[in-house]
């Protein structure tokens, strides 16, 4: 049955860009520290009025990977497939994206948003939801309505049936932008998990995580280009758990979302020099963690005293982390490293030193 299905929608797939005014893209494998291949393919096409672009990959996914500091809503290790649409209606840039893997035992990860955009005005503005899904209702993953959102879903369709509110967890969240004469841009993303309607009366905690962020223009340095991005994330305690936990927003016992993970914060500096057709990149982060963690119930606790623990509470460890990448184009193979080494201080135990990395091959067509 899946076979046939991944048929059709390959066959799909290609109708789609035989019609392309003009297509691109890219196929390339990965191999990694814990001695696993990842391969990745891409393709965009390009028609009157639109585009479309599909992603298919084993590894790393999130979006805005072309930034230096990314949207933070989408950041998971695992086998996905992708596809995102791009559109002009009523005067502004419409841009669909969405996101779609199975975790095994009738589990899915769906992720979408919507973005729009004008030429002329400086600001961008987007709404996106990341869900962790339960059940046999494929339609909600393919649903033929991309805007339909998981949310609604949740508590009218499914509700008291066999997905219910606590077979899932749905976030949703908005990412908003400034973008400067310059091409430097700035942006909060907030994600929620929960949120009281009316918060100082309601007993529901308002579980959220905030990103401020800023990505440099392309500066004029050393023969070639460079960019530099800042940044500071700050997730609440129960963010992804949201009530119950049971480590519904993992695949694996893998983190879903953005690897900081709740109760925690993080500070980072990223830089790239690009030269003729070699690109090298630098990276720096240092993050603090609390108690809290993915299995955590908050309603045990109550509202009073889960609000005296509602974010980093104590420091039970610290976490410096230095990553360096390097990127070389011959023609149309692209060759990529990556390097990282992270500094662990727990509170209650000695300093420990985690290494990982990657090298990668790449075909551009």
């Amino acid at each position: 049955m899946l076979k046939s299905r991944l048929v059709i929608m390959f066959v799909l797939l290609m109708t789609v860009f035989a019609a392309a005014a003009d297509y691109s893209g890219s196929l390339s494998l990965t191999y990694d520290t814990n001695l696993k291949l990842q391969p990745e393919f891409t393709a965009a096409a390009s028609f009157y009025g639109g585009q479309l672009n599909v992603k298919l990959k084993k590894g790393l996914t999130n979006w805005d990977e072309d930034l230096l500091l990314p949207s933070l809503a989408v950041e998971a290790n695992l086998f996905s497939g992708s596809y995102d649409f791009i559109y002009k209606l009523l005067g502004f840039d419409w841009r669909y994206e969405k996101l779609l893997s199975s975790l095994g035992d009738r589990r899915y990860f769906v992720a979408h948003r919507i973005k729009a955009a004008k030429n002329d005005w400086p600001i961008y503005l987007d709404f996106f939801e990341t869900s962790v899904l339960k059940g046999n209702n494929l339609w909600l993953m393919y649903n033929p309505v991309p805007f339909l959102p998981v949310y609604l879903v949740q508590h009218i369709g499914l509700n008291n049936k066999e997905v219910n509110n606590r077979d899932i967890n749905v976030d949703m969240g908005f990412n908003l932008g400034y973008q400067f004469k310059n091409q430097a841009l700035t942006f909060v993303e907030v994600i929620v998990d929960d949120f009281p309607a009316i918060p100082w009366i309601d007993v529901q905690l308002p579980i959220m995580g905030v990103t401020l962020g800023y990505n440099s223009p392309e500066i004029a340095k050393h023969n070639g280009t460079m960019r530099y991005a800042l940044g500071y994330t700050a997730n609440t305690r129960y963010l992804h758990a949201h009530y119950g936990g049971l480590m519904r927003y993992t695949n694996s016992n893998e983190f879903l979302g953005d690897d900081l993970g709740p109760d925690a914060q993080r500070f980072m500096v990223a830089f790239k020099h690009t030269r003729a057709n070699l690109t090298g990149g630098l990276n720096l982060s240092f993050e603090q963690h609390g108690p809290g963690d993915l299995t955590e119930n908050w309603l045990q606790l109550g509202r009073e005293e889960a609000f005296k623990q509602f974010f980093l509470s104590e420091i039970v460890e610290n976490k410096l982390r230095l990553g360096a990448s390097l990127e070389k184009n011959f023609n149309k193979l692209v060759f990529t490293t990556k390097v990282a080494l992270t500094r662990v201080i727990p509170k209650e135990s000695g300093a420990f030193t985690e290494y990982n990395g990657n090298i990668s091959l790449g075909y551009q067509f």
